[in-house]
């Protein structure tokens, strides 16, 4: 390879490297303040799970945050014992549900306008959330500036360039804490006050099962079944298959929860985010874990005091992001008969909770699949084209 294509390659897989950070940026954050996660672990883990990806797939598939799990950690204050707990939990599940082969029926089992409807009522809690934070810490900032944020957020979200927002807003917060005094620019010393166990910590609570049931569907569908569609279309010579992905996610999480560990899963937002930016190969993940651990190791005061005293009115403008991306997913589902689940799923979430709105949820898809014939879902669906 000459020098020039070696030059290429190392900007292009860099700069591919960096197209998932905003959303993780959120997490990290927003887990430290609400379930108490220590950043640093959540930092370093998710170093050694990237190279484990880079190293294992050889192509730029990163580990993200368990995106139902964690926000609805974050919009309820899970404790981090439970979220831990959960993410050990899950991982077993997934590894057992793989080495028995019943991935394909249980995707079956739980209806997509229902797994929709459980992120729209998950999208609803967590804009609840961030008016919580917002108005109840204005006094941190002007409400005119506030409202220009949020302003310049909702025409980002129009053009879908919101990760150039979210780092904007991060420059905002970070410029606040510099100001006050609370955070310095970085020492590079060594550090390792994050390794620490969580076994004793570990419990079994109804929380989270709860965790589980919301995270376990989407999983399989967004962060094993998907990312192997698209692991097609951009690495067709690639031989992965949907069970490698989930003895993946399985075994990385029984590797760093135990130790702090964020909970995480493939996905296939973060792949495509990661290609558009560049990354062809599996050195973009590697270098992102190099420079996730090392940040962690060197680093580590700085990232600490940042995720403890972000403003929590701009993290609450932070969550906006999320919440409008589950938004969208949830409403791109086409037909009458499965709009209407999803919003009977969602209501149902936000009046009883996600374990009741799965179970409603599925009880109104399978009613309206037993009462009603094909022809007449059509018929209904065609009436409400023609109407609306």
């Amino acid at each position: 390879m000459e020098k020039s294509n070696k030059i290429s390659f190392l900007i292009r897989e860099i700069s591919g490297s960096l197209g998932d950070l905003p959303l993780f940026f959120i997490f990290i954050v927003g887990l430290s303040q609400f379930s108490h996660l220590n950043p640093l672990s959540i930092l370093f883990w998710s170093g050694v799970a990237h190279i484990f990806a880079g190293v294992i797939f050889k192509i730029p598939l990163p580990f993200q945050p368990m995106k139902a799990m964690g926000l609805y950690a974050m919009a309820h204050g899970i404790s981090q014992a439970e979220l831990l707990t959960a993410g050990i939990g899950t991982g077993i599940l997934i590894l057992t549900i793989n080495g028995a082969g019943l991935f394909q029926k249980l995707y079956k089992i739980f209806p997509e306008p229902v797994i929709r409807g459980i992120q729209l009522g998950l999208a609803f809690s967590l804009l609840k959330k961030a008016y919580q934070l917002i108005i109840l810490n204005e006094s941190m900032m002007g409400s005119y500036v506030i409202l220009g944020i949020l302003g310049v957020i909702g025409i980002s979200l129009f053009f879908r360039k919101e990760h150039i927002i979210v780092f904007f807003v991060l420059g905002i917060g970070i410029s606040i804490l510099y100001g006050r005094g609370i955070l310095s620019f970085p020492v590079f010393q060594f550090s390792q006050s994050f390794f620490e166990t969580h076994f004793s910590s570990l419990t079994w609570t109804e929380s989270v099962l709860t965790l589980m049931i919301l995270q376990l569907p989407l999983t399989v569908a967004n962060s094993i079944f998907s990312p192997a569609l698209l692991i097609k279309d951009y690495f067709p010579q690639k031989k992965i298959k949907a069970s490698h992905i989930a003895a993946s996610v399985g075994l990385i999480n029984l590797l760093t929860c135990p130790f702090g560990g964020m909970p995480a899963c493939h996905g296939a937002g973060g792949l495509a985010a990661q290609y558009q930016f560049g990354a062809r190969s599996g050195f973009s993940i590697i270098f992102l874990g190099v420079l996730k651990i090392l940040s962690a190791l060197f680093a580590g005061t700085f990232f600490l005091t940042l995720a403890q005293f972000f403003p929590k009115n701009l993290l609450g403008i932070l969550f906006i992001f999320p919440a409008f991306d589950l938004c969208y997913r949830a409403l791109s589902m086409k037909g009458i008969i499965s709009v209407g689940v999803s919003l009977a799923t969602a209501l149902s979430y936000i009046g009883w909770g996600p374990g009741w709105s799965m179970i409603s949820g599925c009880v109104v898809f399978y009613g309206i699949q037993y009462f009603l014939t094909q022809e007449k879902i059509n018929e209904i669906s065609g009436w409400f084209s023609k109407t609306y």
